[in-house]
C-alpha cells in the first residue's frame, strides 16, 4: 500500500516552548520540537516566537493562546485495526492536538479484513479502510509479550515504508509509543531526521528488551525526550535504559457534562479478557 502525501498548511501557534536538537533540512527553516501529550503546558512565564516564520497569534482554546503550528507524525508499533490501550491513546492523542492547530499524522498497521486476516487474527477487528490521518504501513501479527496479545508489525516491507512516509511527509516532531518495539518504531528511531519524543506504556519483567538493548537499544540515544505513563513504566524502562523519564500518567477523556451524582454500582468492561489486565483486575480495583 502506497504512503500518502498531504499538502503543508501555514504554519500557526503552539504552547509548548521549541528546542532544536536536529540539524535543520536544507530546504527548511529550524523546527520546534514539543514535549506532546494528552496534557498541554501552559506558557504563562514568557511567549517565545516562533523561529520557522513570524511567530503570529493562532487559534486560543480554553484561554490558551497558541504559536508554530507544527506537524507531527505519531508512531504506533500496533494495528489501527484492533482496538487496544496503546492504540486508543494515540488516536486521542492526535485529536487532542488537532483541536490546538496542529496537522498530526497516526503511522501504524492495518490488517484489512479477509482470509488472510482471518488466519492472523483470530478474533474481529475494525472493518473498513483508516481515516485519512492514518497511515497504513503493513499488516500485523499476534506476537505473545507481558501477559497480552498485542498485534504487532513485523514485516521487513514496513521499513521500507516508514523511510517512504519520513521522506514524503517531512515531520517537524515525531512522537513514538513503545520505541523499543520492532519494526517501526525501530525504524522510526534509525532513520528520522527530526526531533523525538517516545512514550513508555509497559511495565513488569520486559525479558525481551534484554535482546532488544543488544540489537538496537543505541538508538535510544537519539530521543529528545523520554515519557513514562506510570511509575512501574519508568522503572521498567529505567531499568534496561537508564535515563530521565518524564511521568506523564494516560489521560481520561470526560465528557464537558459528566454528572458524576446519582449512579449504580454497575460496571461495563470493554476489552481483551487477559490475565494482566482483565476483568478480574477491574473487579478487584472496584
Amino acid at each position: 500500500m502506497s504512503c500518502r502525501s498531504f499538502p503543508r498548511r501555514a504554519r500557526k501557534a503552539s504552547p509548548i516552548a521549541p528546542v532544536i536538537s536536529r540539524q535543520p533540512s536544507p530546504s527548511r527553516t529550524l523546527r520546534p520540537t514539543a514535549l506532546l501529550q494528552l496534557q498541554l503546558v501552559d506558557r504563562d512565564d514568557e511567549r517565545e516566537r516562533c523561529v520557522a516564520g513570524e511567530g503570529h497569534a493562532g487559534p486560543k482554546v480554553a484561554g490558551r493562546e497558541y504559536l508554530c503550528e507544527m506537524k507531527v507524525g505519531i508512531v504506533v508499533p500496533y494495528s489501527w485495526s484492533f482496538w487496544g490501550a496503546v492504540v486508543e491513546h494515540a488516536e486521542l492523542q492526535a485529536a487532542a492536538l488537532r483541536t490546538v492547530g496542529h496537522d498530526v499524522r497516526l503511522v501504524m498497521g492495518n490488517d484489512p479484513p479477509g482470509s488472510f486476516t482471518r488466519v492472523l487474527h483470530p478474533r474481529l477487528g475494525r472493518h473498513g479502510e483508516p481515516p485519512p490521518e492514518v497511515i497504513p504501513i503493513g499488516r500485523s501479527v499476534i506476537v505473545p509479550a507481558n501477559g497480552s496479545l498485542p498485534n504487532i508489525i513485523l514485516s521487513p516491507r514496513s521499513l521500507f515504508r516508514i523511510r517512504r512516509v519520513l521522506e514524503t511527509e517531512q515531520f517537524d516532531l515525531l512522537h513514538l509509543h513503545e520505541p523499543m518495539t520492532p519494526a517501526p518504531c525501530v525504524a522510526t528511531l534509525a532513520l528520522a531526521r527530526c526531533p523525538l519524543v517516545a512514550t513508555f506504556h509497559a511495565s513488569g519483567e520486559l525479558s525481551w528488551l534484554k535482546p532488544a538493548k543488544l540489537c538496537w537499544g543505541f538508538l535510544l540515544d537519539r530521543l529528545d525526550h523520554r515519557i513514562a505513563v506510570s511509575e512501574p513504566a519508568r522503572e521498567s524502562a529505567a531499568r534496561y535504559f537508564p535515563a530521565e523519564y518524564e511521568l506523564i500518567p494516560n489521560g481520561v477523556l470526560i465528557p464537558e457534562r459528566a454528572e458524576p451524582g446519582g449512579r449504580e454500582d454497575r460496571i461495563v468492561f470493554v476489552g481483551r479478557h487477559e490475565p494482566r489486565k482483565g476483568l478480574q483486575i477491574l473487579l478487584r480495583a472496584w
